[in-house]
């Protein structure tokens, strides 16, 4: 059976090829909006609080049947505000978490060993990595005065075992020699 193809097209022009017909469809933004986010942002935010808001003030004087149309555009008026101003938030702070130094790989604090309540202590004074914790205690500069002396103490013990490994592990690695040529 050959199946209908539409009115005036040519059946020819209608066939793929094998590949063309298994080739994964991967939709695009349009070449403006990927280029402006920023943009495409506040359309689809602008949009979206529009139809929100003509709903909201409107609804009352629209007839019953309208009841549930209305809800139905509601949904995507609420998607596009919701994606608009996503957008636009991280455009927004996209300049901030650029100058931020994110060093994912860094060391939690429960590698030092330390206790749960000293650890929450240390990542409420702003140390959540180990490297940020022993930088700040080799340079003098840890608020020792927000912690208990047992908690001090534990802390500075950890420091002190965390250099000591460090320290071994540096010496462990082969060193790099220079190469030098001998001119004649």
């Amino acid at each position: 059976m050959d199946w209908f193809h539409g009115f005036g097209l040519r059946r020819r022009a209608l066939r793929l090829t094998r590949e063309q017909r298994h080739e994964p469809f991967t939709p695009g933004a349009p070449a403006f909006f990927r280029q402006h986010p920023t943009l495409a942002g506040l359309v689809l935010a602008t949009v979206g609080i529009g139809g929100i808001v003509t709903i909201v003030r409107n609804m009352a004087d629209w007839p019953g049947w309208m009841l549930f149309p209305s809800m139905l555009l509601s949904g995507p008026s609420l998607v596009a505000m919701m994606l608009g101003l996503g957008i636009v938030t991280v455009r927004v702070l996209e300049p901030a978490l650029g100058r931020m130094d994110l060093d994912w790989d860094a060391e939690p604090l429960n590698v030092l060993g330390l206790p749960a309540p000293v650890q929450r202590k240390c990542e409420e004074l702003g140390y959540w990595a180990v490297d940020d914790l022993v930088q700040s205690i080799n340079a003098g500069k840890f608020p020792w005065i927000a912690l208990e002396y047992d908690e001090r103490m534990q802390v500075e013990r950890s420091v002190q075992r965390w250099n000591v490994a460090a320290a071994a592990a540096r010496a462990a690695q082969p060193k790099r020699r220079l190469r030098f040529r001998r001119v004649q």
